[in-house]
């Protein structure tokens, strides 16, 4: 089946997208407009010369246009790339030339080395008539999502149809939606090139709910369009929350209309948690989990609906098989990838003999049976033969009144072995008072033997923190 064809034809003229723009302003678009548009495209792409299981680049902010030609890309048969347009020009090269895409589209001004179509001129692409989505195989390629490359080289990560309508069936028909009776209008706030906004986008679509999608990250903005357009549901990540309720903007927000905030893509803490309830009032904040490799949202609630821990990812879904071994989760998932794009030794590095997905994570279970995810295994480390978890300090710093967002790396140290190092953006507290406060809530080999006090936490494309930069920035200013 075609990803393209899960839109309800009966919903042509209901209001599909309302797209924020940087200024605030906005434009609306319904389903019928991206059903039309996305078959122009399509045609487009056929008249231009792609022919079915070619490469199609994408390079843009959140956009309708992005919207429209993911879709006519897959419409076409062809496979949407999907490009973070926060990396450097060398990554952006290497990723064209690793995907061997057959054109660019964007809203960039940079050049590259290859046939590219501005979204300002992309009405002269559309080639106006019928057009039904080319007939697909199960397993042929759809979609191949470049990683950020902060670790190396960007991935391209490879999902065949079936497995990402995998995907998205399984979210569209969770009966735990805010209101199975309307239609739900969810904000969506992470960039297209990421899975969490990707899928957003294309469950929202398979439900016929009404997306509000911002083109990129502002918190007054999204705060605005939370207030304006009385969205219902957020879909977002952790440190774009963390910035939305240390916004003063948000003491004068209406907030009152949204019931259920999801947030996936890194380390929820308790503290950044009781601070998004302090101001959404009415919204149940559930903490999810799930990787590029295998999809979003891996966990669900409990069948006998116990009530899920606080900063539990919640409980194993059908359809996926879950084991733990040496602290890390490792998962069988009809959803898995299916390559990484030119790098069959890594991927099959990243699997068991067996067939079990490793995710890298460190994952614990309690007695009924959920899921707490403790960050990386290749971010905890030993401090004088003591195991430390960077998000236990992180949830201790963000628990201060005075810290608005934290982040915790390691560094080498000739005694102990390694040290916990702690970046804040906070106020009117000394660096002393915050050490003072650590080791008032835990054992003293855990508190930071730095402060560093930062106006704004680095993040990588997808918003997650940059803890390479951060060690970057450690290693040239303090070693």
């Amino acid at each position: 089946m075609n990803l393209a064809n899960v839109i309800d034809k009966k919903l042509a003229n209901s209001l599909f997208l309302v797209h924020v723009k940087e200024d605030g302003s906005s434009s609306k678009y319904t389903y019928r407009d991206l059903d039309e548009k996305s078959s122009w495209f399509a045609r487009g792409l056929l008249t231009f010369g792609i022919q079915q299981h070619d490469y199609v680049a994408i390079l843009a902010d959140n956009s309708f246009d992005y919207v429209v030609a993911y879709y006519g890309i897959l419409k076409a048969g062809a496979v949407a790339v999907l490009i973070n347009n926060k990396m450097t020009d060398a990554e952006i090269v290497y990723v064209l030339k690793d995907s061997n895409s057959k054109i660019l589209f964007t809203d960039s001004s940079r050049t590259f080395d290859l046939a590219t179509i501005r979204f300002s001129e992309i009405d002269s692409f559309y080639n106006v008539g019928d057009f039904a989505a080319v007939e697909v195989s199960d397993d042929q390629n759809a979609i191949c999502l470049y990683t950020s490359g902060s670790t190396g080289v960007p991935k391209g990560v490879v999902y065949t149809h079936k497995k990402h309508f995998w995907i998205i069936n399984k979210h569209a028909s969770d009966d735990s939606s805010v209101d199975r009776f309307r239609r739900v209008k969810t904000l969506i706030i992470t960039p297209l090139y990421h899975l969490n906004g990707l899928a957003g986008i294309e469950i929202q679509a398979k439900k016929g709910n009404v997306i509000v999608m911002l083109s990129r990250f502002n918190s007054s903005i999204a705060l605005k369009a939370i207030e304006e357009h009385k969205v219902n549901v957020i879909a977002t990540i952790t440190t774009t929350m963390a910035i939305m309720v240390n916004d003063s903007a948000i003491e004068h927000t209406q907030l009152h209309t949204v019931t259920s905030i999801r947030i996936g893509s890194s380390i929820t803490t308790e503290a950044i948690i009781d601070k998004i309830k302090k101001y959404f009032t009415r919204a149940q904040v559930v903490i999810t989990y799930g990787t590029t490799e295998t999809g979003p949202g891996m966990f669900s609630q409990h069948p006998e609906r116990k009530p899920t821990p606080k900063t539990s990812v919640g409980y194993p879904v059908p359809g996926i098989e879950y084991r733990i071994v040496d602290g890390v989760l490792q998962v069988k998932t009809p959803s898995v990838m299916v390559e990484y794009k030119n790098k069959k030794e890594m991927f099959d590095s990243r699997f068991t003999e067996d067939g079990y997905y490793i995710t890298g994570d460190l994952f614990e279970v309690d007695e009924n049976g959920f899921y707490f995810c403790h960050g990386r295994a290749d971010e905890m480390f030993k401090s004088g033969g003591n195991i430390v978890y960077p998000s236990e300090i992180e949830n201790l710093l963000d628990s201060h009144p005075k810290v608005s967002m934290s982040a915790v790396i390691s560094v080498e140290d000739e005694l102990k072995q390694f040290l916990p190092i702690a970046f804040v953006v906070a106020h009117d507290i000394s660096e002393e008072e915050i050490k003072e406060y650590i080791l008032s809530k835990t054992a003293a080999y855990k508190h930071p033997r730095k402060v560093i006090f930062l106006d704004n936490i680095p993040t990588i494309g997808s918003g997650k923190v940059d803890k390479v930069k951060l060690k970057q920035y450690y290693k040239e200013h303090y070693v």
